[in-house]
């Protein structure tokens, strides 16, 4: 995650006036904040109707096929070097093939499940899936990618990521948005509650605009 590097350094900004520090980790997950939730929910409507052509373009690369011969054939692809091309076509394929939404949208957002496959695997690894699917079953859609979060890439990567930087500078990190009576309350709100068209965290807006004014 390369905001591992902007985390540490307002870490240790921080760490020079206090000891104890509040995060707001956990409002994107919670109250629908991702943009590419609506980007996500629109590809997995549509991965049908490009799943066979993409099927049909992938297989025309052979793996002794040229850059220029590979640009050709994918001209969007100017200028992305032949390791780039096949990598995104495979994750492409990937994608379409997933059977679910929850696998789907794992494959649009993973790489590989264990590091050590981005040197022995470079090729295969980096579209892998990343762990179990969680037991609870989401109402909607929009909850199945919130809940996915939740519980994989908020502890896994997020969380992670900010305690490394926090404690390395000696900071302490608290994080009010997962007290588990918000989590609740979040997680018991209708979809169509946080997310309005293509905009999230309306919940978290309509306190916001309390105390700041909606233009700012």
């Amino acid at each position: 995650d390369s905001s591992q590097l902007p985390t540490y350094l307002v870490s240790e900004m921080t760490r020079k006036h206090v000891t104890v520090a509040l995060s707001g980790d956990g409002g994107d997950e919670l109250f629908c904040g991702y943009t590419r939730y609506p980007g996500m929910l629109r590809g997995w409507q549509r991965r049908r109707s490009f799943g066979s052509r993409l099927k049909a373009l992938s297989g025309r690369l052979p793996p002794g096929l040229t850059a220029q011969a590979i640009r050709t054939l994918v001209p969007s692809q100017k200028g992305r070097s032949v390791e780039a091309i096949r990598f995104r076509l495979a994750r492409a394929r990937a994608i379409a093939s997933a059977r679910s939404l929850s696998e789907f949208y794992r494959q649009s957002v993973s790489f590989w499940p264990d590091p050590a496959m981005a040197l022995v695997e470079p090729d295969e690894g980096r579209y892998g899936l990343t762990g179990p699917l969680p037991d609870q079953v989401p109402d909607n859609d929009l909850k199945t990618l919130m809940w996915r979060d939740l519980n994989w890439y908020l502890p896994d990567d997020i969380l992670t990521k900010v305690d490394r930087a926090a404690m390395a500078c000696s900071l302490e990190t608290r994080i009010p948005m997962l007290d588990h009576r918000v989590v609740s309350f979040a997680m018991g709100l209708p979809a169509s509650l946080n997310m309005q068209g293509h905009v999230g965290k309306q919940v978290l807006r309509s306190v916001l605009y309390r105390h700041v004014p909606r233009e700012l």
